[in-house]
């Protein structure tokens, strides 16, 4: 059974790691956006600083596709 949550045009879902679902109220459109770019900072930087991803990045990577110049 899932749980049904609604959400203001000013709220931000965030995850808390254990598949939970938190929510934050913003006082704006503005501060919502700006909690999300705050959190996608940080994803990008927890993914940057980590050496395990940039090594899978080298050796993961696809080769070019044939329709790009």
């Amino acid at each position: 059974m899932s749980n049904l949550t609604l959400f203001r045009a000013t709220d931000v879902a965030m995850s808390d790691g254990h598949n939970h679902v938190v929510r934050l109220q913003a006082s704006s459109l503005s501060s919502a956006a700006a909690i999300v770019r705050a959190g996608l900072r940080k994803i990008h930087r927890l993914i940057d600083d980590n050496p395990l991803a940039a090594a899978s990045d080298q050796t993961n990577r696809l080769p070019p596709s044939p329709c790009e110049d």
